[in-house]
């Protein structure tokens, strides 16, 4: 099992990503691109010299992914979609033609005081006596 899924280092050089547009005639190119920002005068200082530039790194294989270093600090960021970048194009096809509605029930009248069933309820229990019959009801 450990030949077919074999251990990976997780962090490992840049030059040792795979490159790419690589063909007969091109070694290719990694997909990175390095940028040197801010001001690259050197500067005399009570340590030495200094600058007061930083590299900025950007990944071409994930675009939002942004690293900045200065000296022996550095920050990444990032704010992509989450959708690494492939040399061929991708267009996602449109969705489909949203369904057409369902046909419209027939609403039927809702029982009111004002219109109410002509049936009278039957009682709920046998033995218990409806109030509204004539010669029924309190015994005062």
């Amino acid at each position: 099992m450990e030949e077919k899924d074999p251990n990976v280092d997780k962090l490992k050089p840049i030059a040792e990503d795979a490159k790419w547009g690589a063909t007969e005639d091109n070694e290719g190119y990694l997909p990175w691109t390095f940028t040197v920002v801010g001001d690259t005068q050197k500067y005399t200082t009570e340590g030495g010299e200094t600058t007061y530039s930083a590299m900025v790194i950007k990944s071409l294989a994930w675009p939002g992914s942004v690293t900045v270093v200065k000296g022996a600090k550095y920050t990444g960021i990032y704010m992509g979609y989450g959708i690494k970048h492939l040399d061929t194009c991708w267009n996602p096809i449109s969705p489909a033609d949203v369904m057409a509605d369902p046909d419209a029930k027939i609403e039927k009248p809702e029982p009111t005081p004002l219109n109410a069933p002509p049936d009278k309820p039957e009682p709920l229990t046998e033995g218990v006596k409806n109030p509204d019959e004539e010669g029924e009801g309190n015994d005062e």
